[in-house]
């Protein structure tokens, strides 16, 4: 798990679902994960 998701998850934020590709320009596109928090 990449290191961005478990600062999220342990910060009260969970996958809302919403994934996108982003191109930072060299051609290869990495998903994008959309966190929301969690309000208890």
């Amino acid at each position: 798990m990449p290191r961005s998701r478990r600062f999220y998850a342990r910060h009260g934020f969970t996958e809302s679902g919403v994934v996108r590709d982003f191109d930072y320009g060299d051609g290869n596109p990495l998903p994008q994960v959309e966190y929301a928090l969690t309000v208890v």
